[in-house]
């Protein structure tokens, strides 16, 4: 009930968003190069030190349905047990909107903090007639302030006329999102501008929150390799790194790395930090291979089917295809017996394939193999080894001193000799041709012999053999060897060949008139599985793959899969990357000189792919005429969201480029706990605006706490993301 009336709000909350676009609150975080709800340094992230202040502004915030609008800006503790608490209200009152668009600029002071290192997040909500809208992407870390050292008054401090300036650390390229097992790699390097001999130093987070740590320390990986000489960095995570406990579960580390100078430790570079999102991999379970089990007609079987999973799986055996009757077989699950029962008189080879599954996708597949042979039949007089006619010799087919002349066959019943002697039953040579009677081994008998009664042993004619007799001896209606391939009979190797019998057809199993692969079709051309009647394999090949789980590298960048920045998940189909940004449109300082993007005086438009600055004034460059550039005018995400339920995503973009936009997509994603919601495609004509709602359905099993959303919005040219956070709280309804 609680599920259906969550939906049912949501349908109503879209329509009542799109109806009431036109009178809500709404924010505004650029005005031109001027970027707001940020830091005074435009960054989204800023770290002081105790007794330290930081100031922010607000951005400019209107209302199309009030005069007044409701502002609150609070401090929240981000780390510690006091997660999501308020630490204190920095403002909290009504805002004047009538005559124009609005904004405040505060500083967070000591007080503010109460002076206590650690994790912050500024929270805003603003709020009218209609609309409230909360915003949390300002965060705030406090650190504890250096000691510094006061030399004794009678201390000789030296003057080095030379200045000393420290390190520089070059920027770290490594893969950022790997699988267990798979190893990161990468070498730490850094430039002094006196040359001084550098050592490198390394830290692992020991504790963090929301992605930022708040304690570093010591390396505690035991995989870790790290030459502080050389800078030389390796990591290969085990398969135990992240818990195998919930499909697609991740671990994120965190490392950091300084230079030093070998000859002066004071001197050092600031950290590079590195992060490492490392997925967990499922090995899958492994069943024992399987002997053929021979029996003969009007026997039973039975066996154990067994398996080995290395991440200690629950297991779910069952039988995934098999030839036999289904009354002649049981299969005990839970013990994994297989028993055969023989209650029909066929012979032949019948297979049947075992399954064996675990929670996570791993399958492995068996095949058993039991063959059944017709029973022996009694024996005759003729094959029973006794003398029945008491004349001395026994049986048919034996030595010819022993061999009963009785015996036509060894199917024979009367062993009892005929009355007649004659040269084809003698045991003589009478044509002396080498070969003797009627009825012995083909390598003894007369062809002159038409059978035993025959009393003349000459030979009428060379025999011919019955590959080149004319005659159908099979009776298959072919005849013999080298005729007409309409009549050739498919018995005969050569016209030497005496035996004119076929030999057994192979039946396969595109051919046999079984549903082999269980899928309901059987044979060529019904069964997809089957390319031709030759084919002893029904099983259908497997459905293709998306690119981004095929394990291939489709867009031939060395990359597979998840580890190709062109994927955003499994189900993606295209693993094509992204565009490059240019350095004025990365979010990034790529010259180090603390300026971000247009912040950056060394850029000249969002296109500008130099950040660097220049001593000289630059010659002035045309502006581009066409650019694409969406931003976010409004987030909102709900505080708090139970798990099991769907959270909502309230997001209004605007295309603030010179180009049209077409299928364009809003996606939430929460990494963490494998999250993941979309719209359907849309377009954005050049200067017009959207208001969207992902939905994003929440694991049942998801950890109670703080968890950070990424909000992006991409068409297959261009994206932009932002990031929340939000609180899942465990559902105590059942």
């Amino acid at each position: 009930m609680r599920q259906a009336f969550k939906f049912l709000t949501v349908l109503l909350f879209t329509v009542l968003f799109a109806a009431s676009a036109a009178a809500q609150v709404n924010w505004l975080k650029q005005d031109g190069k001027v970027n707001y709800l940020a830091w005074s340094d435009g960054t989204k992230s800023k770290s002081i030190f105790s007794g330290d202040s930081a100031t922010f502004a607000t951005g400019y915030f209107g209302s199309t349905a009030s005069k007044t609008v409701k502002l609150t800006v609070t401090l929240n503790s981000a780390s510690g047990n006091n997660q999501g608490k308020i630490v204190s209200t920095i403002f909290s009152g009504d805002v004047d909107v009538s005559k124009t668009l609005a904004y405040k600029t505060f500083t967070v002071k000591p007080q503010d903090y109460q002076n206590t290192p650690g994790q912050y997040l500024v929270v805003i909500k603003l709020k009218d007639a209609n609309t409230e809208y909360v915003d949390t992407s300002l965060f705030l870390q406090v650190l504890f302030t250096p000691s510094i050292f006061i030399p004794p008054a009678t201390a000789i401090i030296p003057i080095n006329p030379m200045k000393d300036t420290n390190p520089e650390i070059n920027a770290i390229n490594y893969d950022n999102d790997i699988v267990e097992t798979e190893n990161v790699q990468f070498t730490v390097s850094a430039k002094d501008k006196e040359n001084d001999k550098l050592k490198f130093a390394i830290e692992e987070c020991t504790a963090s929150v929301g992605g930022f740590c708040f304690i570093w320390g010591s390396v505690q990986e035991a995989s870790v390799s790290f030459n502080e000489n050389t800078g030389a960095f390796s990591w290969i995570p085990g398969y135990e790194y992240v818990q195998h406990s919930i499909p697609s579960l991740t671990k994120k580390a965190l490392f950091r790395f300084k230079a030093i100078e070998v000859n002066d430790n004071s001197k050092t570079s600031k950290w590079a930090f590195v992060s490492v999102t490392v997925h967990d991999v499922n090995r899958d379970p492994q069943l024992d291979p399987l002997d053929p089990k021979h029996i003969k007609q009007g026997e039973d079987t039975s066996f154990i089917v067994h398996a080995t999973d290395a991440d200690q799986d629950a297991l779910n055996y069952s039988i995934f295809s098999t030839n036999l009757p289904k009354q002649s077989y049981t299969f005990d699950k839970d013990t994994q017996q297989f028993t055969f029962t023989h209650g029909f008189t066929s012979d032949g080879v019948y297979t049947t394939v075992f399954q064996v599954e675990d929670n996570f996708g791993g399958k492995d597949y068996a095949v058993s193999y039991i063959v059944i042979t017709p029973a022996p039949k009694e024996n005759t007089q003729c094959s029973d080894g006794k003398d029945n006619d008491g004349d001395g010799k026994i049986d048919y087919g034996n030595d010819l001193n022993t061999n009963d002349p009785g015996c036509s066959s060894l199917d024979d019943n009367d062993e009892s000799d005929e009355p007649l002697v004659t040269q084809c039953n003698d045991g003589k040579d009478n044509d002396r041709d080498g070969l003797i009677d009627f009825g012995r081994e083909p390598k003894f008998n007369d062809p002159g012999c038409k059978d035993k009664n025959d009393n003349d042993e000459s030979d009428d004619k060379p025999v011919e053999t019955q590959c080149n007799d004319h005659k159908d001896n099979d009776g298959d209606g072919l005849i013999d060897y080298g005729n007409d391939p309409r009549v050739n009979d498919p018995g005969c190797k050569s016209k030497d060949d005496n035996d004119e019998t076929d030999e057994p057809v192979l039946v396969t199993q595109c051919d046999d008139g079984i549903d082999n692969d269980g899928d309901g079709k059987k044979d060529h051309p019904n069964d997809p599985g089957c390319s031709n009647k030759d084919d002893d394999n029904e099983s259908d090949d497997p459905i293709d793959e998306p690119q981004c789980n095929d394990g291939k590298d489709n867009d031939n960048d060395e990359f597979v899969d998840l580890h190709d920045p062109g994927c955003s998940n499994k189900d993606d189909n295209n693993e094509a990357d992204d565009p490059v940004k240019p350095q004025c449109d990365d979010g990034k300082d790529n010259d180090n000189d603390g300026a971000v993007d247009l912040h950056d005086p060394g850029c000249e438009n969002p296109e500008d792919d130099d950040e660097s600055n220049s001593d000289e004034t630059p010659t002035p460059q045309p502006k581009p005429t066409s650019y694409t550039n969406i931003k976010f005018k409004s987030v909102f995400v709900e505080e708090k969201v139970y798990s099991g339920e769907i959270m909502e995503v309230h997001v209004h973009i605007f295309n603030n480029g010179k180009t049209n936009l077409e299928d364009v997509e809003l996606q939430a994603t929460i990494y963490d706990i494998g999250a993941f919601g979309s719209t359907s495609d849309f377009n954005l004509s050049k200067g017009k605006g959207a208001s969207k709602t992902v939905f994003v359905p929440i694991p049942e099993e998801a950890q109670p706490g703080w968890h950070l959303v990424k909000i992006t919005v991409k068409n297959y040219h261009y994206h932009t993301s932002t990031y929340r956070l939000t609180y899942i709280d465990s559902n105590t309804f059942q």
